[in-house]
């Protein structure tokens, strides 16, 4: 019963995306911005500076506390003495740093092509 339900929930919000159209996707039919997407260009900058300052400290150098070679430092501090839980957990962090910067650069790209497409309509 429980999986019929979230079937129909999905089927019902496709549907609602579909019949909507432009409106949805923050444009209405008129070739104007919606709110949506004037909401989104007002955003951009904001997003784009923020995403640039963490990829800037995940990719600096072992004295930025945070970044990834300053993990990759403290993993060999702690495996040097002696200390494989410690250094297993930092391995754990920097595994998901790692992920989390190949999702942050995806991210300026994405921004991007928000501020290609708010130039291109005057926001």
């Amino acid at each position: 019963m429980v999986n019929a339900w979230k079937r129909w929930t999905v089927a019902a919000a496709t549907a609602v995306c579909l019949v909507a159209g432009p409106e949805v996707a923050g444009a209405s039919g008129d070739g104007e911005a919606g709110p949506r997407l004037a909401r989104a260009c007002a955003r951009a900058d904001n997003l784009a500076l923020r995403t640039q300052n963490l990829v800037r400290i995940l990719e600096s150098g072992p004295e930025v506390e945070g970044s990834l070679a300053w993990l990759r430092a403290q993993i060999e501090r702690a495996t040097a003495a002696g200390r494989p839980q410690l250094g297993q957990v930092l391995q754990n962090r920097l595994e998901v740093r790692s992920a989390k910067l190949e999702l942050l650069t995806v991210r300026l790209e994405r921004l991007a092509k928000i501020d290609a497409i708010c130039a291109g309509r005057g926001l």
